[in-house]
């Protein structure tokens, strides 16, 4: 039996999943096509009735054009809170964080000048 934070866990990672998939634009009919599932697959794993192995949610990852880092960060903010997150962003074309100058983690190097 999971236990509540696993439940809370796994309900970030299926609304994750669902706000990255409608916000690439696509529907569940057409991850599916991508995936080469029936449309039912999609739901599923989106409304919680199955779970997801780490290659299916690469898989996902893949059809939307997204890197794992990008998933991972998305999910951090949802579980995490933005204010966790502050000044960091991933963007499309890397696969890490990066943080910026305007966080107050961020440090220049003593020898720029």
């Amino acid at each position: 039996m999971a236990s509540g934070h696993n439940k809370t866990r796994r309900k970030a990672l299926q609304q994750t999943l669902k706000s990255l998939r409608t916000d690439s634009g696509m529907t569940q009919q057409q991850l599916s096509a991508l995936l080469e599932k029936p449309q039912s697959y999609v739901s599923k794993y989106e409304s919680g009735e199955r779970l997801l192995d780490f290659v299916e949610v690469e898989d996902i990852c893949d059809a939307l054009g997204l890197s794992l880092n990008q998933l991972v960060f998305t999910y951090q903010k949802k579980t995490m809170g933005p204010a966790i997150l502050a000044g960091y962003t991933i963007p499309a074309s890397q696969d890490h964080y990066v943080l910026h100058e305007s966080a107050p983690e961020y440090k220049k190097n003593p020898q720029d000048k």
